[in-house]
């Protein structure tokens, strides 16, 4: 037991010094290939927009670009260290980036704090219920709720809350206000909590890594901070994430040096303290023996046998493997779901009589309410809700699709090669958190600006690049075995549309989508603007994003956790 607690000290204290290390590393490489020229910036931000040949050489050696790299590295390490930010140029010319961030990140800490500790105190509490509570209601509620929780893509539910909550019934105000994204982050904090602390305790012992906790947080904390930004954007609340929508990266040179180091720094904090919290309840779990300890926290032999219940392996014949599974009331919504959203994307003329050219043509009754001819109303230029509802969800499924497969591919190959040694799996599953950090972080900065809004290829290798680590974790425990891995790919694969068709219709909503495409997310972004007398235009697409994930989320749960165990 003492050397697991050494090696789970030595990655508490090693892991996220790498990560920020090797973040630090990347994006001051990644600096040097951003378009512009700092030197220019630097001179406009002084005043100089015409700089003379000797002007522009003072300046370049003023800013250390003569020296060699390493040392820029150094200087660029002791300048964020040290407080020393520069300025901003684009966003607020001549203002220092200190006095700019200062009340965007008080904004954001006004809104995230106190619901994300409630949420994860409940959750954590709630997720120890979901597995000691007896009866099967209450194991079968809370497990709904959390697919409920975890499925809601946030500029649906932010505008639902606006348009009922603030809008009809006027309890809020419609902007401005903290309280209902303040709420909105509770719910999903709870919800990704609660299915965290219920995982872990239905895992074999042998299953537990601190790695394999390290991925999980930093997976959980990648959909926080997405949502964070989505909420700002949604309630207009001028937090830090939001301004990152704004920065001119040609010429804000500063501004985003600062807010990608702070994007790195966050989860190294994080993990830091969530390596201590994990080693801390890991050691008291099997060293102590106090009976209050074990009776709130500990894992009964009930709870053991519970989770053995739902361990995927490889002695099970694949048909009993299938069939068990199938019972599942989840699997059978989510396979209805599932279903029906691939016959729309294949066959879309089943809901809608136009075709996709006609869909996006211009017509006469914009905004238009339900009727006869528009059963859903009608958008911007007179189009169709339905039509652009159907090649929509038609969008999704063709686009997700392909980066799950690519991250399965490589996924499986890191999984395989962590199974060689217990060091090779600390170092695949070190890297694939690493990995999830930096070069997502990296590569939607570069899909923003570098490579042009909306390349549909980018945003499918950046959306692999998300899937790559959870596939490397899930193939990483067990064996070698074809049927194993087959088993367990058909259980998650449903978990990594849903988390793939968020991300991607999440990025459409912030504008970076490709023009020839129907995409929701997009379709809601562009149609918010009438949400209060027009709201069937932003809504339906919402909802349909909803209950596309939701089917997806269901389905796995269905094959994960099939059939509470506990009949009364």
């Amino acid at each position: 037991m003492l050397k697991v607690v050494n090696r789970n000290i030595l990655y508490t204290i090693l892991l996220p010094i790498l990560l920020l290390f090797f973040g630090l590393v990347l994006s001051f490489q990644f600096l040097l290939l951003l378009p512009g020229d700092p030197v220019i910036v630097y001179l406009q931000g002084q005043g100089v927009h015409h700089p003379s040949a000797a002007e522009y050489n003072a300046a370049y050696q003023l800013l250390g670009f003569d020296q060699p790299l390493i040392v820029q590295f150094f200087r660029y390490l002791s300048e964020l260290f040290s407080g020393n930010l520069g300025i901003s140029v684009y966003i607020a010319q001549g203002m220092p980036i200190i006095e700019l961030l200062i009340p965007r990140i008080l904004a954001s800490l006004r809104f995230t704090i106190l619901p994300i500790v409630l949420g994860l105190i409940v959750g954590i509490f709630l997720g120890i219920l979901s597995v000691k509570v007896r009866y099967k209601s209450v194991k079968v509620f809370i497990q709904i709720l959390v697919i409920l929780g975890i499925s809601m893509p946030m500029f649906f539910v932010g505008m639902w809350f606006q348009y009922i909550l603030a809008y009809q019934m006027g309890l809020f105000p419609t902007e401005g206000d903290p309280f209902l994204p303040a709420c909105i982050l509770f719910l999903l904090t709870l919800f990704l909590t609660t299915r965290q602390v219920r995982s872990n305790y239905l895992k074999k012992s042998e299953e537990k890594h601190i790695l394999s906790n390290n991925l999980q947080i930093i997976i959980n904390l990648s959909v926080l901070i997405a949502s964070i930004l989505l909420l700002e954007v949604i309630f207009e609340l001028n937090g830090f994430f939001s301004l990152f929508i704004n920065v001119n990266l040609c010429y804000d040179y500063w501004l985003y040096r600062v807010y990608l180091f702070i994007l790195i720094l966050l989860p190294a904090i994080i993990l830091f303290l969530s390596n201590i919290g994990y080693t801390i309840y890991n050691f008291i779990s099997e060293e102590s023996q106090s009976p209050i300890f074990t009776k709130y926290f500990g894992k009964s032999e009930r709870i053991i046998e519970e989770g053995t219940q739902y361990i995927i392996d490889s002695d099970q014949k694949f048909k009993d493997f299938i069939f068990y599974r199938l019972k599942s009331p989840l699997t059978i919504i989510g396979i209805a779901v599932v279903v029906f959203t691939i016959i729309v994307s294949v066959f879309p003329q089943i809901l809608t009589p136009l075709t996709l050219e006609e869909a996006i043509d211009v017509y006469p009754g914009a905004w238009a309410p339900p009727s006869e001819a528009h059963p859903l109303g009608q958008s911007t230029s007179g189009r169709d809700v339905l039509a652009l509802l159907v090649y929509g969800v038609s969008t999704l499924m063709k686009v997700c699709i392909l980066p799950v497969l690519i991250g399965i591919t490589i996924g499986i190959l890191f999984g395989y090669l962590s199974k060689v040694h217990r060091w090779v799996k600390g170092f695949v599953l070190g890297f694939m958190v690493i990995l999830f950090i930096i070069p997502s972080v990296l590569g939607l900065i570069r899909l923003f600006c570098t490579w042009g809004v909306g390349n549909i290829s980018v945003i499918t290798n950046i959306m692999a690049m998300f899937t790559i680590p959870w596939v490397t974790l899930i193939i990483s425990k067990g064996n070698y075995s074809l049927k194993l891995t087959a088993k367990k790919l058909i259980v998650y694969f449903p978990l990594f549309m849903a988390f793939n068709i968020l991300l991607f219709e999440a990025i459409g909503f912030l504008g970076f989508s490709d023009p020839l495409l129907v995409q929701l997310g997009s379709n809601v972004n562009s149609e918010r603007t009438y949400l209060y007398t027009a709201p069937w235009a932003s809504l339906w697409p919402g909802l349909a994003i909803y209950a596309s994930v939701m089917g997806f989320l269901a389905l796995h749960y269905g094959l994960k956790e099939p059939i509470p165990i506990i009949n009364r």
